[in-house]
C-alpha cells in the first residue's frame, strides 16, 4: 500500500483547461505537478494560468 504514496498525478495545461472552473477542478483533484505545452500557448498565456492557480 505504501507504493501508492509515491504515485504522482500530473496534468497537462492548455487551452481546453484554461478556465478558472477547469483549473479549480484539476487542483481539487489533487494534482502534484503540471506540464505546459508551449505549442498551444505563449508565455503570457501560461502566466495568466499561473496567476489563476495562485488565486485558487
Amino acid at each position: 500500500m505504501n507504493n501508492f504514496l509515491k504515485t504522482k498525478i500530473l496534468a497537462t495545461i492548455g487551452p481546453a483547461t484554461s478556465t478558472k472552473e477547469s483549473l479549480e477542478a484539476i487542483v481539487n483533484a489533487g494534482i502534484n505537478g503540471i506540464r505546459l505545452n508551449f505549442s498551444h500557448g505563449d508565455f503570457n498565456f501560461f502566466e495568466n494560468i499561473f496567476n489563476t492557480i495562485n488565486e485558487i
